[in-house]
């Protein structure tokens, strides 16, 4: 028991030796200047491939298509525009029943509620999972009860 508690010892002071510390911290320092001249050199091509890949990503339209089977009119949906950016007077001329707010990827609030509450005081503006709505591999199990759940109200 004595050896296993010296080898032990031993080890642990090891550990400490600054030649070991600065030994395990190269690999680190490797991957960060790697990343960076990476992230340097290829970051345009590669927004641009996530985003022609996003572009092209067929369960958004069958999210789209779930809504539209459910009774929701998609007021954007001849927009040429992936993500469409909407003026106030853009919203308000669309004339809105439900205005669905995601968590992501930008977390909207209580505060945008009362912004659009304004804007438009016929629409129900609802706060949603964006996990839900958009990350379909991950989270396919877990959003048929939450559909279920949040569609209720409409029924």
């Amino acid at each position: 028991m004595r050896l296993l508690l010296d080898s032990f010892w031993r080890a642990s002071a090891y550990c400490l030796h600054p030649r070991v510390i600065g030994l395990s911290l190269v690999p680190l320092l490797v991957m960060g200047v790697a990343a960076f001249a990476l992230g340097y050199f290829f970051w345009e091509p590669a927004v641009a491939a996530v985003t022609a890949w996003l572009q092209t990503y067929e369960l958004k339209a069958g999210l789209v298509s779930l809504l539209e089977r459910l009774g929701f009119v998609n007021v954007m949906a001849e927009s040429s525009s992936r993500y469409p950016v909407l003026q106030p007077e853009e919203i308000q001329a669309l004339r809105p029943d439900v205005i669905c707010l995601s968590s992501e990827p930008y977390p909207f609030r209580e505060q945008h509620i009362e912004e659009l509450k304004a804007l438009c005081p016929q629409a129900q503006i609802t706060l949603v999972d964006g996990e839900m709505f958009s990350w379909y591999g991950s989270r396919l199990m877990q959003s048929i009860p939450y559909f279920q759940k949040w569609i209720q109200p409409w029924q």
